[in-house]
């Protein structure tokens, strides 16, 4: 709340006062309400007007009208001038756009006794409007073994003003297209294991997303990244013991086989998106 008082150029001893302070944000519309006041204070000097004395507000919020000073109200305390509601909109990202101060401002010119003034009032901050978490990192890979991958997933750097609950993970065909899902869970840990989730085969690559979910709604998903499990069947060279997954000799060597894309001269790995 922001509030402030200032003296009138009267040769009275009149006032202004102003107030101005948050009272809630609504979700749907992005949009935060205020309260605002603005009074006269009198404080017993007798001063009272037979004409028209003005006031406004300014800065944060406008506004403006007229007010007189009954010869039988002289004497009290303060009188509100004009007091209300009024909303201020926040950014995609949740925050207030307009932060400034507030004026409150008096002119009694037709009366000496009253004058004019201005009282500058801070209306402080409005809490920011939660949204759902920004898109997190792509996952990273940890491990493999023939039928499962393990892996690290990260916070997103915004978490919209609201808490992470959980994370969707979701793992794809190596083709990852919206109907290429293998399985998917739900888990709030940083590290992952396909193990127990989703059954993977051997020798196969796998792509893997996934997005965080706060108290609002669900983020964006992540980059997709490729992973690959381990062949299910090993052979030995006589000193050490070799996956035995699909493979196919380039002369030379036996060298694991996946697919590949032609870009008229040669056979290339396909690039993840």
């Amino acid at each position: 709340m922001g509030s402030a008082r200032a003296p009138l150029s009267g040769y009275g001893p009149c006032e202004v006062y102003g107030n101005v302070y948050y009272v809630s944000y609504n979700q749907a519309g992005n949009y935060s309400t205020w309260y605002w006041e603005i009074r006269y204070y009198g404080n017993g000097g007798g001063q009272w007007t037979n004409g028209t004395c003005y006031w406004s507000v300014g800065g944060f919020a406008s506004a403006s009208g007229t007010f007189t000073v009954p010869s039988g109200n002289a004497y009290d305390s303060y009188i509100v001038l004009r007091s209300g509601y009024f909303t201020k909109p926040h950014n995609a990202q949740g925050y207030l756009i307009d932060q400034q101060n507030m004026a409150f401002s008096i002119n009694g010119n037709v009366h000496d006794g009253i004058g004019s003034g201005t009282a500058y009032a801070d209306p402080g901050s409005a809490p920011r409007i939660p949204k759902p978490p920004s898109q997190p990192a792509a996952p990273t890979f940890v491990s493999a073994e023939p039928d499962s991958i393990a892996f690290k997933i990260t916070a997103p750097s915004d978490n919209g003003g609201s808490a992470i609950i959980t994370y969707d993970i979701f793992v794809y065909d190596e083709v990852a297209g919206p109907d290429d899902v293998v399985g998917g869970w739900q888990s709030g840990s940083s590290n992952q294991t396909t193990a127990g989730k989703v059954e993977l085969s051997p020798s196969t690559k796998y792509r893997v997303r996934y997005r965080a979910k706060n108290g609002i709604d669900y983020g964006p998903w992540s980059a997709f990244t490729m992973m690959e499990t381990e062949a299910g069947v090993f052979v030995s060279d006589g000193t050490n013991w070799i996956g035995a997954g699909p493979q196919v000799s380039d002369g030379s060597a036996w060298v694991k086989a996946g697919p590949q894309i032609s870009t008229g001269t040669a056979w290339e790995e396909p690039i993840d998106v």
